[in-house]
């Protein structure tokens, strides 16, 4: 899971609204004015005012109820603060003042499906509520920032995993899926305790991916290609580690390109919430900017810990264990999947 970026920009929208700190519900999250500007103190601005902040009063009430009940991960519809087909929160009174809540993310994007996936309320970056009267429009532009997701820790699969923020404001795993180990204490790239498991690409964790520091004729080796018409998501369900010795070497028959990509992927084999980074994922981690990962050493000195713990061929065969890392992406180019290799600066 890549959290959110904190908003760069500001909006310029009349506001006359004081620059302050809000904070409601003990902290839970907290939403500050990111824009203003003074208006003149006339009966329809200053109710078009109050219509902006009542709605802003309203919209943060419902976000704050989902997050106090760990609930964040709900849409926009799902929490009641829009209704498809609108895109907005929309009050009309009898008197004539309508107030009207439009949703961002980071990015200065604006929602426009509240019931998409990546709709939620823990991805809004802020709000932008408008007050309307008289023909006075009067806006109010508050950022919301939720707790910090990127702390703690996650069990999957029997394991705990801690969580760690990169240099590019990215939430990642602190290690490799199967490491059972504090990374700090770890003594260099290749140590084999910072390895992990070994997955084929696209298949989830059924037991093909254990180690290659634990052999076991029974849970390790295959050449039955498993593809049954019925299952879609290719699972590979026997945990044997499947050998194909045919171009393109994939472990399917028909080929499946989909089963990484993204958090709701057939077979993620992510802890709920993350998911394999993409290509830009890694570009944006690597980059001078960041991380600065330039060979193995730096990979390992990153705030990720990355190691070389090779690689297991299709042919079951591993290489480069201790000199190379690779790191594979969601997307395919043809055959393998891509692969960032820690001792070069490029995507394969």
């Amino acid at each position: 899971m890549q959290t959110k970026k904190q908003k760069g920009s500001a909006l310029v929208y009349a506001l006359i609204m004081l620059s302050i700190m809000i904070v409601i519900a003990a902290g839970s999250f907290s939403a500050s004015v990111i824009d203003q500007k003074t208006s003149n103190d006339t009966t329809k601005s200053v109710t078009a005012f109050q219509a902006a902040d009542t709605g802003v009063e309203k919209v943060l009430d419902v976000i704050n109820a989902y997050i106090v009940n760990g609930s964040e991960t709900a849409t926009l519809s799902e929490a009641g603060l829009c209704i498809p087909p609108e895109t907005t929160y929309t009050e009309t009174s009898a008197a004539g003042v309508k107030t009207t809540v439009s949703f961002y993310k980071a990015g200065d994007i604006l929602i426009t499906d509240c019931s998409a996936a990546e709709s939620t309320i823990k991805n809004l970056d802020y709000i932008k509520s408008v007050g309307e009267f008289g023909g006075t429009v009067r806006a109010v532009a508050v950022s919301v920032e939720g707790p910090d997701d990127c702390s703690g820790t996650v069990t999957h699969d029997g394991l705990e995993y801690g969580l760690v923020r990169a240099a590019d404001d990215s939430c990642w795993l602190d290690r490799n899926l199967g490491v059972t180990v504090e990374p700090s204490t770890l003594t260099g790239y290749a140590d084999p305790d910072g390895y992990g498991w070994y997955f084929q690409w696209g298949r989830k964790a059924d037991g093909h991916q254990l180690s290659i520091n634990t052999p076991s004729d029974t849970n390790r080796s295959s050449t039955n290609d498993v593809d049954d018409p019925a299952d879609t998501g290719g699972i590979a369900n026997n945990g044997k580690f499947i050998k194909h010795g045919i171009t393109p070497f994939n472990w399917r028959t028909l080929l499946v390109n989909n089963l990484w990509d993204g958090v709701s992927a057939p077979n993620n084999p992510c802890p709920p919430g993350f998911r394999i980074p993409d290509v830009s994922d890694w570009q944006e981690l690597i980059d001078p900017s960041a991380e600065n990962i330039t060979n193995r050493d730096s990979a390992f000195a990153s705030s990720l810990k990355l190691t070389t713990a090779g690689l297991r061929r299709y042919d079951d065969v591993t290489a480069a264990v201790g000199t190379n890392g690779y790191y594979a992406t969601s997307a395919v180019s043809g055959d393998p999947a891509h692969c960032l290799v820690l001792s070069f600066r490029s995507l394969y």
